[in-house]
């Protein structure tokens, strides 16, 4: 008997272990098997990535988006501005909306109460142009404006576009989609210009192709703007841009987080990037990550594309 309750004791404690050590081992796989899904996913991503810029296929005049699905889309709006000769302005642009797509395009002179608005459709190949803007009988007076431009709700879009993007917009997605209680619609980053003066000539204005350094500039704000809108952003200090580099100083507590949700993070903050600096070649925009001391801890390697990225394993 005595022997039988000895043999009993030894088993529950033989369990009790087993038991414990398959805990452990399980706590101890677990984030080992969440690093080794996030990488599989960013390598999956970058690889997807690649294989499109190699394709060579001959690249459209209108900027490509991202999808998320077969028949969702992430939108995309791209502004300039076209000066004419007689000081007045036209509002030009690419987007991924469907042909046809009814837009509304505003100019308003920063600081007053000056708006000059426009109505055009999406025509092929995903362009579409204002009528021209300005004072009916004069040039743009000098001065800073803002061109931004709008697609009204989905519900008093034309039919075939509805089926396109959704009765209520369900198939659109991206930074750029405002969702209220009258429904779904989406609206540009707004683009900056300066008139320098008055004046019926368009050499009396800012040219339409504005310099690599206004560029960037513009470049940096919409990515800024994108950055303000996630929840990452309370962990990067400050964004620069050099050339195709995105610069971004990081906090302490980014450092110090999983190293696969930061890989991750790194990633997804490269694509919006990407889709900002280069969409037509991805590869060619890069990420720089440094902590608060200027030391790199993390971004595009060196070799291999702007798509190979790395965050330290503090």
């Amino acid at each position: 008997m005595r022997h039988t309750k000895h043999v009993i004791y030894l088993f529950a404690v033989a369990v009790c272990v087993i038991g414990c050590s398959a805990e452990q081992r399980r706590k101890t796989e677990e984030p080992k098997r969440e690093e080794a899904a996030a990488l599989q996913r960013v390598e999956e991503d970058r690889k997807t990535t690649e294989q499109k810029a190699n394709e060579g296929a001959p690249k459209p005049q209108a900027r490509p988006a991202e999808t998320v699905s077969s028949d969702r889309i992430n939108v995309t709006i791209f502004v300039h501005p076209e000066f004419q000769p007689d000081g007045h302005v036209v509002i030009c642009g690419e987007t991924n909306l469907p042909q046809g797509t009814e837009l509304m395009i505003s100019l308003q002179e920063q600081g007053t109460s000056r708006v000059y608005q426009s109505k055009c459709s999406v025509v092929d190949g995903g362009k579409f142009r204002s009528e021209s803007l300005g004072p009916r009988n004069s040039p743009l007076p000098k001065g800073a404006y803002v061109a931004d431009v709008v697609m009204p709700i989905t519900r008093v879009q034309p039919a075939a576009v509805r089926q396109v993007v959704g009765d209520v917009g369900e198939k659109l997605t991206g930074p750029l989609i405002v969702r209220d209680r009258l429904g779904v619609s989406a609206r540009s980053y707004d683009t900056s210009f300066a008139v320098r003066e008055e004046a019926t000539s368009s050499s009396a204005v800012a040219p339409a192709n504005p310099s690599p350094a206004n560029t960037a500039s513009s470049e940096l704000d919409r990515f800024k703007v994108v950055l303000a809108a996630t929840n990452s952003s309370g962990f990067i200090r400050s964004a620069s841009q050099d050339g195709p580099t995105l610069i971004l100083v990081v906090s302490e507590e980014w450092r110090y987080g999983a190293y696969a949700a930061r890989l991750e993070a790194a990633y997804q903050t490269w694509r919006c990037w990407a889709t900002i600096r280069s969409p037509n070649d991805m590869n060619a925009a890069f990420l720089m990550l440094l902590d608060q001391y200027g030391n790199n801890v993390g971004g595009s390697r060196l070799f291999g594309g702007g798509s190979r990225i790395w965050v330290d394993k503090n």
